[in-house]
């Protein structure tokens, strides 16, 4: 019989992120994908089939050829990405590149607490058998078993369970017995989440659209009105990029790389005090242990969103945007030790 390989993959508005060892390392691409020409990819344009993906009889660049080499422009996953045909491209591009062959897959992915809805049909778009060309080369997965949850329980299983040997294990009770805050800052969502212990409080938990390409658009609009600059949100999120790597944030004009931290702090102040808004209107009756900080957004907004609602037991996650897809994946160890999978 032929080995299920668990595989947890996080479809974000910016990037795909997946996870399929048990080591913490990940698959990551943009979440970015087109259209794409047969005389496009057949020429191998910067590399025999880069990012080309063939899926259902139709034919799509992915991640930053996407952008490169679409006759289109490229199109990020949107709102109503789990109504498309993209979406589920998105999932085989990032099998294809972890785990090349035949396989049986048991996959396990979340939403935000807003497209929970879409549970149902994002496990039957997910399910069976899919058989994809990648750069060119055949691939087959036969995903048996789904699971989809809210993203909050992938960030509360990385913070609160560790992985020793053979098992799953608790590594913070409070987080696990007791309620608790979670601000998931995403690409094109803030996701806030109530949870008591592992039990997900739909009541009081939201999604709001302020998330980075809020601020990436804000930014980009600042610029082109103070020094006349026609860039795109790719360009305006590699400034953000760059910035984990130098400190600060700066953009290159006319070949002089200019300080832009005047033009970008009081917008990620803003984004960030919209956020507290939301919170604190949604959460004021709760009495929470602490409040956790995930997703890649908290790189840049997470200690001001923590700053400005001041829990005195906060947390910004370590690698904040890897807090889902990690999560998810011990998340799946756990449904394997309980034996707890949902059968088709």
């Amino acid at each position: 019989m032929t080995e299920s390989i668990l595989v947890s993959v996080d479809v974000g508005f910016r990037e795909v992120k997946a996870r399929w060892t048990k080591q913490d390392s990940y698959c990551v691409f943009p979440s970015v994908i087109a259209p794409a020409r047969a005389s496009d990819f057949q020429a191998g344009l910067n590399g025999f089939n880069q990012n080309h993906i063939r899926y259902k009889g139709h034919d799509f660049f992915v991640a930053d050829h996407a952008l490169t080499h679409s006759p289109l422009a490229g199109q990020t996953v949107n709102r109503s990405r789990t109504r498309s045909l993209e979406y589920p491209t998105l999932f085989m591009a990032a099998l294809a590149q972890m785990i090349p062959g035949h396989k049986v897959v048991r996959l396990i992915t979340g939403l935000p607490n807003s497209e929970m809805k879409d549970e149902v049909q994002v496990r039957a778009a997910l399910l069976g058998q899919h058989d994809i060309v990648y750069n060119g080369r055949k691939y087959s997965y036969e995903i048996d078993q789904v699971r989809v949850v809210p993203q909050a329980l992938g960030i509360l299983v990385r913070e609160g369970f560790k992985l020793v040997p053979g098992k799953l294990d608790i590594d913070d009770h409070s987080l696990i017995n007791e309620p608790n805050l979670f601000i998931d800052i995403g690409g094109r969502t803030v996701n806030l989440m109530y949870m008591q212990g592992v039990e997900y409080i739909s009541e009081l938990s939201d999604s709001q659209s302020l998330g980075m390409y809020r601020v990436l658009e804000d930014v980009r609009k600042a610029l082109n009105q103070m020094y006349d600059l026609q860039l795109s949100l790719a360009e305006i999120d590699g400034i953000f990029k760059n910035r984990s790597q130098n400190g600060g944030y700066s953009v290159k004009i006319q070949g002089v790389h200019k300080t832009i931290s005047k033009v970008v702090e009081p917008i990620l102040d803003q984004v960030a005090e919209s956020i507290k808004r939301e919170a604190t209107t949604l959460w004021r009756d709760t009495n929470a242990s602490s409040l956790i900080l995930a997703g890649g957004g908290s790189h840049h907004l997470g200690q001001k969103v923590a700053d400005k609602i001041g829990h005195p037991r906060t947390k910004i996650v370590d690698r904040p945007e890897f807090a889902v897809a990690g999560g998810m994946y011990l998340y799946g160890i756990f449904l394997d030790q309980r034996n707890a999978w949902e059968r088709k």
